[in-house]
């Protein structure tokens, strides 16, 4: 059913987000403490931007710019997906760290937390492209007869 598909997709967002974190607090905070902080408030942003999304809302630019800097925060809140902008600024922080980009490292982050982190970026996005195809999604005939007897 639906709301088993939501309960399962919600809960794999948590879990890749997790492990996003504890790779970006283990792996990534020694090599670069700064990139670490930001991914991990990029990560906080996509939870907050699918939570927003399917509660037919617009970024919640109050939660954004607490978590993120004002740039950052306004051109996330300004995409049409913002939870898909805050990932792919979240890859282009990790691309920034593996090629030891002066402004972001001064010493690459290591291949196995870089291709982990990759993985779970896209399997996080995926997550939210599930949620996207339940939202968008007709309701069943049989959910609204029911809920309308309530």
């Amino acid at each position: 059913t639906r709301l088993m598909e939501a309960r399962l997709a919600w809960g794999r967002a948590v879990l890749h987000a997790r492990i996003i974190a504890g790779i970006l607090s283990t792996r990534m905070y020694p090599v670069n403490p700064a990139a670490a902080l930001l991914g991990g408030r990029l990560v906080c942003t996509v939870g907050w931007s699918i939570r927003a999304a399917m509660l037919g809302m617009p970024a919640d630019r109050e939660a954004l710019e607490i978590l993120l800097p004002q740039e950052e925060a306004e051109w996330i809140a300004q995409q049409r997906k913002p939870a898909s902008a805050a990932l792919d600024r979240l890859g282009y922080l990790l691309r920034a760290v593996v090629s030891a980009d002066p402004q972001y490292s001064s010493r690459p982050l290591a291949a196995e937390p870089h291709r982990v982190l990759l993985e779970q970026i896209n399997a996080l996005d995926a997550v939210a492209g599930v949620c996207e195809r339940l939202l968008s999604s007709p309701v069943p005939p049989t959910y609204t007869r029911f809920t309308s007897r309530i």
